[in-house]
């Protein structure tokens, strides 16, 4: 009788604390977050979060360049001249500087002198030319050592004949088209040296009065290509 009485006076309160304790490990593990749902958090911030741009190697930097190559005319000078009769291929001398305004473009401005092999059967001719413009050139890597390139530019050119045959001459040229690619080989952090090919297309404005002008004046040119760039890599 006692037991059945010890039984009856224990057993809600056991119960009530038993009840109590369950509730509150229920509601500890309900304001816990679960691991499986906390990494695609972390991992949202992480990718939401800006990734830096590497070095800037183009906008602020100053560069100036002296190239040599082997250029080949072709075309016309005049609606009565080719090319060819007044000179074969020759060397062309150029200088460039240029500034750089953001991270691939560099704007410029260039300067060029060649020297001409005389036409065929002339022995006293020679021929020169001398030319000026601006281009633009885009860069495609940042970073590297090898950096490839391309150019478009504009400007002026004059050619200028002298000997018999055939007689002195003056043509001057606008040109409209003057494509180059390179690749910059930076060999120190401030020098660098480049392989070049260019082609350029240019439409003759002014020629002797005995011709007509307006034809197009053609060439093509490999060469070399030095490279300072300041303040470098």
């Amino acid at each position: 009788m006692k037991i059945s009485r010890l039984a009856r006076a224990v057993t809600p309160r056991l119960l009530s604390r038993l009840l109590i304790g369950v509730a509150g490990v229920f509601a500890a593990v309900s304001t816990q977050t679960p691991a499986w749902a906390a990494e695609p958090a972390a991992e949202d911030e992480a990718e939401s979060s800006p990734v830096p741009f590497e070095k800037n190697l183009v906008g602020g930097h100053v560069q100036l360049a002296a190239s040599a190559s082997y250029a080949l005319p072709f075309g016309r000078l005049s609606e009565d001249q080719s090319r060819t009769d007044r000179s074969r291929g020759g060397g062309l001398f150029a200088g460039e500087a240029a500034i750089g305004l953001d991270r691939f473009v560099f704007l410029g401005a260039y300067g060029e002198y060649g020297l001409y092999q005389p036409a065929k059967g002339c022995s006293d001719c020679s021929a020169t030319s001398w030319g000026a413009g601006l281009q633009v050139a885009y860069h495609v890597a940042q970073g590297l050592r090898i950096d490839p390139w391309v150019s478009y530019g504009v400007g002026y050119r004059q050619l200028s004949t002298l000997g018999s045959l055939p007689d002195p001459a003056r043509y001057h040229s606008l040109e409209w088209m003057r494509i180059c690619l390179g690749t910059d080989w930076y060999v120190t952090s401030g020098f660098a040296v480049s392989p070049i090919a260019l082609f350029g297309v240019a439409t003759t404005l002014d020629a002797p009065s005995r011709e007509t002008a307006g034809s197009t004046d053609l060439r093509f040119q490999f060469g070399l290509r030095l490279l300072l760039d300041f303040p470098g890599r």
